[in-house]
């Protein structure tokens, strides 16, 4: 009785053993979920922490206020990822305390990101740098990252630890089972298992249904892509948020295979780590695919990957995905400008170095390490600016040092580097300092302009000014320098032959005072006119009093002399006496008035004689006509014709004996309307009308000489005439505007000619000799030549035989 009474004993002590153990078993489910639910919600954690500090960093850089928003969204779901966690802290009390130490400190760095922007809104882009770039903070953001690793290793831990208590309470189990041998024992047992099977099926499904609950609450109120796939990699389940982001419904993606959604370049990488992760169950993988929409286009997407198949909640692999393309534009963009400001940094034309407040250098550019020949190791943090700075200039560096710590700049000083070879570098430097939000010195941010090249600029320049001023003092033409005003700033020696003044003598007069007053309005105007229109220089003529009182013609050579805002601040001018040239141009001009009465007279004396010559021929023509004699017909035919050809010839030899070039009358001619009216100029000259002109819509205005354009066009229409053919004449004019000039063709349909002709047609008295009815006098297109180029512009013409000619001229456009 008393062994049984002990084994009694001994099975009801195991067997209260026993249901202490599956007691504690059965919670283990409930622990294991949520240990998994905690291990995901601190890596999305993470995940928004890499988020919040790229935002902030690219708003601090850019000072684009669109960056807050993904920065807001961050912080909004981090605070979401703790509180899920701070719940979970209820089931697991032993990280609570974690937990709340681990969000104090996520606090504190977003109070310092925020801290950052406040500073950057303020305009004070340094400060908020070393908001996010001191050592306190990157300390701060590495301690948040390893408590994070930390609290999801000990939840990893944790997991097996559990999994040990399970083998170890089965273990107890089954030992308690053997040593409660018997009926009624086994009896019991197997009543016991059946109770605690139930309680444990009833107390997995309610936390199975609870984890699920939440878990789908998660999946469908969140703004990823939760999907949960098989180890095919097939699409078991995926939340609604796949419709904004890649266009499918939920129900076109069940079956789709995860790997026809990853971009070609990159499914041979995921399905590598594909492979890892089925060897590597619990684990977690991130990886950032660019991933196709249902329309074909790609988003970059950032994903955790986690195998939990061997879960019995889930029985698959958990996948988050989040559209960064944003981001990686962001993050290109931020490369991109970091790149070009570094390399603008490093490759401006002018030197950049940063001192901090013992004068170390802390940042070089690439600029004046090249100029200096010394390599950015032997300068940063190694050497000072005084080390290489010449000896005889020290004085100015302590002489400015403290000025500049107190007003935080200094412009345009100049010294001397010594260069690694010993030679000297001529710098002009200027700097300002760079203070943090509290004040205090960071280090300066110092330009230095290359001097040397100025150094020899102003030792040539006074040699020049030497030389000048020997050449001037030396020079026949008299040399002056005149402020905007006229006034004489300086005058050469040669005033004294020129004028009869001494140079001294006319300093600080103006110029104006000495100028004819019929000359003085149109010099004056010309000046100004010339000086609006930026012209380099213009040469005037114009009458001068010398000091006696007389008057002697001069020319003079203008030329401005310009700031580097176009502001005209002297005038540089050399003048010579051309009484000379000017009494020879008025003997010329008698002369040409003589030759233009002459040319008058004997035009009128031949063409008298030619008249009653012509008349006589007439008179006999018309007789012999009538009583039949054919032979005095013919010959006074010919007498007719050539006696008109001669007074053609005198009449185009005197109008181009009247064209010189020294005369011009420009004004503004509307061609449009000049070439309608050309019928009827035509039809007063008593020339054959029957042809048409063919012109476009709009014909442009032209600044030149109207008489002399109407014998342009006259003279190549009377050479149309003269060269038709037997169809009816047809002439066109078009033209082209080109950036100086403008260019007219002048076409007809008539015989045309060969090529090798078309230097000798503009000569005068020659003559295509085509058909035997072309009386041209030879003259017509010499006329048109000068005239041309009396307005400074070409004439040529392109012919064919039978198919026409076309002549072209330009005119020069007024400036």
């Amino acid at each position: 009785m008393f062994v049984f009474g002990l084994i009694v004993i001994l099975i009801s002590i195991n067997f209260v053993i026993s249901i202490i153990s599956t007691i504690h078993l059965l919670s283990v489910p409930e622990y294991v979920s949520n240990s998994h639910l905690v291990i995901y919600e601190f890596e999305a954690t993470k995940s928004e922490l890499k988020e919040a500090e790229i935002t902030t960093s690219s708003f601090i850089i850019t000072g684009d206020e669109s960056y807050l928003v993904p920065f807001t969204n961050s912080v909004n779901n981090i605070k979401a990822h703790l509180n899920r966690v701070t719940q979970s802290a209820e089931i697991n009390i032993n990280i609570k305390p974690k937990v709340i130490e681990l969000s104090s400190k996520i606090d504190d760095m977003i109070e310092d990101l925020n801290d950052g922007i406040d500073t950057r809104r303020d305009e004070d882009f340094t400060a908020a740098q070393e908001y996010i770039s001191s050592d306190d903070y990157k300390l701060l953001s590495t301690d948040i990252t390893n408590k994070i690793t930390s609290l999801q290793d000990d939840e990893r831990n944790l997991n097996e630890t559990f999994e040990s208590h399970i083998k170890e309470a089965k273990n107890r189990a089954i030992r308690t089972f053997i040593i409660s041998a018997g009926s009624m024992a086994i009896m019991l047992i197997i009543f016991y298992f059946q109770f605690i099977e139930r309680e444990q099926k009833k107390r997995t499904e309610k936390a199975k249904r609870e984890i699920e609950s939440r878990f789908q609450a998660i999946i469908e109120h969140s703004s990823d892509v939760i999907m949960l796939v098989d180890k095919d990699g097939r699409i078991l389940y995926v939340g609604p948020s796949i419709t904004n982001h890649l266009g499918y419904s939920v129900e076109e993606s069940y079956g789709l295979e995860m790997f026809d959604l990853i971009h070609k370049n990159e499914r041979y990488k995921a399905t590598r780590l594909f492979k890892e992760m089925l060897e590597n169950p619990g684990d977690l993988f991130p990886f950032l695919y660019r991933i196709i929409h249902k329309d074909g286009s790609y988003s970059w997407m950032e994903g955790i990957a986690a195998n939990l198949i061997n879960n019995l909640n889930l029985k698959a692999i958990v996948i988050n995905l989040r559209d960064v393309s944003e981001r990686i534009q962001f993050e290109e963009k931020i490369k991109q400008s970091t790149s070009e400001i570094e390399d603008l940094y490093n490759n401006s034309p002018c030197g950049y170095y940063s001192l901090n407040s013992e004068g170390l250098f802390l940042r070089v550019n690439d600029t004046f390490l090249k100029w200096t020949g010394y390599s950015r190791e032997e300068l940063v943090n190694k050497m000072k600016s005084i080390e290489i700075m010449s000896h005889d200039h020290l004085h100015l560096f302590y002489d400015n040092f403290a000025s500049f710590m107190t007003r935080g700049f200094i412009n345009n000083l100049e010294f001397d580097f010594i260069r690694k070879d010993g030679s000297k570098l001529s710098v002009l430097l200027n700097s300002t300092a760079i203070r943090n939000a509290k004040g205090e010195f960071v280090m300066t941010r110092s330009t230095v302009v290359d001097n040397t090249d100025r150094k020899k600029a102003e030792i040539a320049l006074r040699e020049n000014e030497e030389r000048f001023r020997m050449i001037t003092e030396n020079m026949q033409d008299m040399v002056c320098q005149l402020l905007d005003d006229g006034t004489i700033s300086y005058i050469s020696p040669s005033v004294h032959d020129l004028l009869g003044y001494e140079p001294q003598e006319l300093l600080n007069t103006n110029v104006y005072l000495l100028i004819h007053p019929d000359d003085l309005e149109r010099i004056r105007n010309e000046v100004a006119k010339k000086l609006e229109k930026g012209v380099s220089e213009t040469f005037l003529e114009y009458r001068i009093c010398k000091k006696d009182g007389s008057y002697t013609w001069f020319e003079t050579n203008i030329h401005p002399i310009r700031n580097n805002y176009r502001e005209v601040i002297n005038i540089q001018t050399s003048s010579r006496d051309i009484t000379i040239k000017k009494n020879i141009e008025l003997e010329l001009k008698d002369s040409m008035n003589e030759l233009k009465r002459f040319s008058y007279e004997v035009s009128a004396n031949l063409s008298e004689p030619l008249s009653s010559l012509n008349d006589t021929a007439n008179n006999l023509y018309l007789k012999c006509k009538d009583k039949g004699d054919e032979f005095s017909y013919k010959e006074l035919s010919k007498i007719i014709s050539t006696s008109k050809r001669m007074q053609d010839t005198i009449t185009k030899l005197l109008e181009y004996s009247m064209i010189k070039g020294d005369e011009k009358n420009f004004k503004t001619i509307s061609m449009h309307e000049f070439i309608n009216s050309l019928t009827h100029i035509a039809t007063a000259n008593e020339m054959d009308t029957s042809f048409k002109i063919v012109t476009p819509s709009v014909l442009p205005s032209i600044l030149a000489d109207k008489d002399l354009i109407e014998k342009l066009l006259l003279n190549l229409l009377d050479n149309s005439i003269k060269n038709k053919s037997d169809q009816d004449l047809v002439i066109t004019i078009e033209h082209k505007d080109l950036k100086d000039e403008w260019v007219f063709t002048f076409s007809d349909n008539g015989s045309g000619f060969e090529m090798k002709h078309a230097d000798k047609i503009f000569q005068e008295f020659q003559r295509i000799d085509n058909d035997i009815n072309n009386q041209g006098s030879g003259l017509g297109l010499a006329i048109c030549k000068k005239i041309v180029e009396q307005h400074g512009g070409n004439i040529g013409v392109v012919a064919e035989p039978g198919k026409g000619a076309t002549f072209y001229f330009s005119i020069k456009k007024p400036v």
